[in-house]
């Protein structure tokens, strides 16, 4: 620094002052630096899923682990790269980053960990992470709200608690008549709740599973099945009535 405050003919006397500003001008940058790196890592993660909506995976990874070296309190990119995980199958990872997802308030995330937990048949933790992810629920967001209380309304069914597991069912159902195209899972769950509670009241919701029900999604594939054994059942009930 002195050899350059010589060449620029700066007098000595004023090194002192000079040093100083440089130094504070540095320290202004970096904090500036700093200040930046959340809103950097923003934009990382959206290209990260920007390159998933694309199909590339690949670069979907790099761009979410990218964000999360700039910025390892992004809730959404430790969410987003859960469900990249989940995808390629490996569970394990995507626990992982759903917990770190969920530490940072994702409502989201309480819920994609929710479901994960009845998929393992931990019902009770289930339970206990979407009653969490209601609570902090944002208000407008109704994929979200619908999605937890379809899932608590699950969770309560495969514990045998049939009438609050109808309570939540019938608000999912009533959140979903926000949404343009009507989701199947609240109406194949609450046919079995039905199945348990009052099963003349069934059928209905096995026709709504039946004709909304996405194959493609595992567990709306395995509804789909029962729905479709109970009303060719009902149907060759009416038959022999006859």
């Amino acid at each position: 620094i002195e050899d350059i405050q010589l060449r620029l003919g700066i007098k000595k006397y004023l090194w002192q002052e000079v040093k100083l500003g440089l130094s504070g001008v540095l320290l202004i940058s970096l904090i500036g630096f700093r200040a930046s790196l959340p809103l950097i890592s923003g934009y990382v993660n959206e290209r990260g899923l920007e390159n998933y909506i694309e199909g590339d995976w690949s670069s979907a990874q790099s761009n979410y682990e990218r964000a999360l070296s700039l910025n390892p309190d992004n809730a959404e990119a430790h969410y987003n790269l859960g469900r990249l995980y989940e995808d390629l199958q490996d569970f394990k990872k995507a626990l992982t980053q759903y917990r770190l997802a969920a530490q940072g308030g994702l409502d989201a995330a309480y819920n994609e960990l929710g479901r994960l937990y009845i998929q393992d048949k931990k019902y009770y933790q289930a339970a206990s992470l979407l009653l969490q992810g209601l609570e902090i629920v944002q208000k407008g967001d109704a994929e979200t709200q619908y999605a937890l209380l379809k899932n608590l309304g699950w969770a309560r069914l495969e514990q045998g608690r049939y009438a609050d597991a109808e309570t939540y069912l019938r608000e999912a159902i009533e959140v979903e008549k926000t949404f343009e195209q009507t989701p199947a899972a609240a109406h194949c769950l609450l046919a079995q709740v039905m199945e348990k509670k009052a099963p003349d009241n069934a059928l209905k919701e096995w026709e709504m599973c039946l004709g909304y029900a996405d194959v493609r999604n595992p567990d709306e594939d395995t509804w789909f099945g029962m729905a479709r054994k109970r009303i060719d059942a009902q149907d060759k009930s009416s038959e022999s009535t006859k």
